[in-house]
């Protein structure tokens, strides 16, 4: 009785630190798990946000879908919700052939987040019906754009990092070299201290 107990508050426990949730706030899709953070326009369909947990701070500038090098951009006129359980959500949206399109072609993107996925998964499917008319391209992007500025952070803590990993190697070799206790205390901290600040 007491192990079957344990046992079951386990699987709950674990289920629930791996669970992946879907709301619709009215003007997004928001996919959300343990590791990240997607929110999807559902007028635009294309992703406004991407975060990761732990971090407050948004790695998205912007992203678009288009045809043809810009040419043609994806421009739904419906979404809905395809799956919304705790280990697995996806969301669709559709762009259908209208008269005066510029390609003739259906277009069906999918968003899918699963509980222990780091991001999200995107699917397109390309529809040509007979009665459309001919039509061709040459590609079809997603196109996601980062902020310049997480990577700049990222360099920045690197190379603070190996300015006082040197300061520490200078200040041992100096020790060696002298055979004698210098009072380094305070450079130590010092580099100690930025060590903490940015990992």
């Amino acid at each position: 009785m007491n192990i079957y107990s344990i046992f079951t508050c386990l699987l709950v426990f674990i289920s629930t630190a791996l669970a992946v949730s879907l709301r619709d706030d009215g003007t997004s899709y928001i996919l959300d798990n343990d590791y990240s953070t997607v929110v999807i326009a559902k007028k635009s369909g294309y992703i406004t946000s991407l975060k990761l947990k732990g971090r407050n701070e948004e790695f998205l500038n912007r992203s678009y879908i288009d045809a043809n090098g810009g040419k043609v951009y994806f421009s739904p006129s419906s979404s809905k919700v395809i799956k919304n359980t705790s280990s697995h959500v996806e969301v669709a949206f559709y762009d259908n052939y209208r008269s005066g399109s510029k390609l003739g072609l259906d277009w069906e993107v999918r968003y899918t987040m699963l509980s222990d996925t780091r991001g999200v998964y995107f699917s397109l499917t390309n529809t040509h019906k007979s009665n459309y008319p001919d039509t061709s391209y040459s590609e079809i992007r997603l196109v996601l754009r980062l902020k310049a500025n997480i990577f700049i952070t990222y360099k920045l803590k690197i190379m603070l990092l190996v300015l006082c990993q040197v300061l520490l190697i200078k200040i041992n070799v100096l020790k060696w070299v002298q055979k004698k206790p210098v009072n380094y205390q305070m450079v130590k901290l010092f580099t100690n201290m930025i060590t903490q600040l940015i990992c």
